[in-house]
């Protein structure tokens, strides 16, 4: 927990360690792995935006966007970046939701939340059978996903 102290500061620094982790050799796309990248300006909660070049050109777009947490469990979170690092440092030091929430001053259900995502890993990700979601890669660098009627009617 010691050494998150420094990325504590502010959102701008907790998100810099965060992209360290994730992509200690370089940023690419979450979903392509792509090294042809351009980054973009910082989203008012600290979160670095960047810009697929490969993405976008298959897609026939200028821009095909993502952020540092696309494709991870923090990605639909409203969390700051200093409050899931946090949370990820309490959690290590196997605290409970409760214990959590009164450090972080969250809501208990947000910090059980929390905790539920991290025992189930950080960069996995998964769609539960039976939603009717497939992948389907093509010759394209990019992926087709088809989501078909039934599955949208559940949601």
């Amino acid at each position: 927990m010691k050494h998150l102290i420094p990325y504590l500061q502010d959102s701008h620094k907790a998100t810099d360690y965060m992209q360290q982790r994730r992509w200690p050799d370089g940023v690419t796309r979450p979903r392509r792995g792509s090294r042809s990248i351009e980054k973009h300006e910082r989203c008012s909660n600290g979160l670095r935006r960047y810009n697929c070049l490969d993405c976008a050109a298959c897609l026939g777009q200028q821009f095909a966007t993502f952020n540092d947490r696309t494709s991870t469990i923090l990605e639909s979170s409203k969390l700051e970046p200093t409050e899931w690092l946090l949370v990820i440092g309490l959690r290590q030091l196997k605290l409970n939701a409760i214990e959590i929430a009164k450090t972080v001053e969250i809501n208990e259900r947000t910090a059980q939340r929390c905790t539920n995502l991290l025992d189930g890993g950080i960069y996995q990700a998964s769609i539960p059978s039976g939603y009717g979601v497939t992948i389907k890669p093509d010759s394209r660098p990019c992926t087709t996903i088809s989501v078909s009627s039934s599955a949208m009617a559940r949601v």
